[in-house]
């Protein structure tokens, strides 16, 4: 009896060290896996956090970029403005040198025949027109036309500059500048007379074989431009830019010779005999 009640007892003791250590093993296998998921959310929530900082300063870099950027392109823009102002400034420098070679514009009418009037007809002209360079070559080939009368006009736009200017050689306004516009009789009227120099356009005497520049554009293009606005015309130093027409009675064989001088406007002298010569030097 005693030795089964012993038995008896044994049991009871193995099954509540068995219970014990299934407790035991429970709890520590909590216990871990409590602790292995803390670890694991901490180490989730540093990787969270490194990765906001790497962000943040990513974000920070891109906007340090962009300003570098704007900053890139508003120097880009400064400079491109730079560079226009500096090839306008070429353009000018180049222009004052063609015209500092053409401090006059001279050109010849020749008479070569004056033909009376009859019957009511006017009497009419034959003229020679062709304008020269300061060696006294000519410039472009020489035209022939008629007008009727016998007294001749030569039409020109006219730019006048101011006197300080012409007085200190300012190299682009130290001339007067002038397009010839027609050439008509006084048994005409003006818009019958021939063209000469296009409006608007470059005179062949001031050339250089190359495109015209924008300035250039810009100086030939706006005769009318400063005549009809003095705010504009006092900005260029203009003090006056108007139409002006000369004229003479014409002789048959007789040269007459047209000038336009520094600060002067248009004259129109009789010159003396048509040379024999009029293929050499004018």
């Amino acid at each position: 009896m005693k030795f089964l009640v012993a038995i008896n007892s044994l049991l009871r003791t193995l099954a509540a060290l068995v219970f014990v250590g299934l407790l035991v093993a429970v709890a520590y296998f909590g216990y871990t896996e409590y602790f292995a998921r803390e670890r694991a959310q901490q180490a989730m929530k540093a990787e969270l956090d490194q990765t906001k900082e790497t962000l943040a300063r990513t974000a920070s870099e891109l906007e340090q970029r962009r300003e570098q950027v704007s900053a890139l392109t508003e120097q880009v823009a400064d400079l491109r403005s730079e560079v226009a102002e500096k090839q306008k400034q070429i353009e000018r420098l180049q222009t004052a040198v063609r015209l500092l070679k053409v401090d006059r514009r001279v050109a010849y009418l020749d008479c070569l025949e004056l033909q009376p009037g009859d019957d009511g007809n006017p009497p009419r002209a034959k003229l020679r027109f062709v304008e020269i360079d300061p060696h006294g070559r000519p410039v472009g080939e020489p035209r022939l036309l008629e007008v009727a009368g016998d007294k001749v006009y030569v039409d020109a736009l006219v730019v006048k500059f101011e006197d300080r200017l012409v007085e200190e050689s300012d190299p682009l306004r130290a001339a007067s500048l002038c397009l010839f516009q027609r050439i008509f009789g006084d048994r005409q009227s003006p818009a019958e007379g021939v063209p000469v120099d296009a409006e608007d356009q470059q005179p062949q005497v001031y050339r250089s074989g190359e495109a015209m520049t924008e300035f250039e554009r810009e100086l030939w293009g706006q005769f009318w431009d400063y005549a009809r606005d003095e705010q504009k015309a006092k900005a260029a130093g203009i003090r006056a830019a108007h139409g002006q027409a000369v004229y003479l009675a014409m002789e048959p064989g007789t040269r007459y010779k047209i000038t336009i001088r520094a600060s002067d406007g248009l004259t129109l002298t009789r010159e003396g005999p048509i040379p024999a010569d009029v293929n050499g030097a004018l």
